[in-house]
């Protein structure tokens, strides 16, 4: 599963997201979004329009959202159990 997680330096949430995709033991790529324009932000918004909070998760090629809609996205695939939630 080819996952592209978008972070900001200092971001709480995105912090919680990598905890939960480590306790998955899933594999993302990430890409670390400061508050310069770079080309990784040009590319996420003319890609994914909805991406304007950070953390903003890919899976696969489909724009999925933050935490919480990436969680029940993983709850979905089965890849996380509610259990593993209380961890985050």
């Amino acid at each position: 599963m080819k996952i592209i997680v978008y972070t900001s330096p200092g971001c709480y949430w995105c912090k919680r997201l990598r905890k939960l995709l480590k306790l998955a033991e899933l594999n993302y790529e990430e890409r670390i979004i400061d508050t310069s324009l770079q080309w990784d932000t040009i590319e996420l918004v003319q890609k994914y329009p909805e991406a304007n909070s950070f953390p903003f998760v890919i899976i696969e090629g489909k724009g999925i959202g933050g935490l919480g809609l990436t969680a029940r996205k993983l709850l979905s695939l089965g890849v996380i159990s509610k259990e593993t939630l209380t961890d985050v």
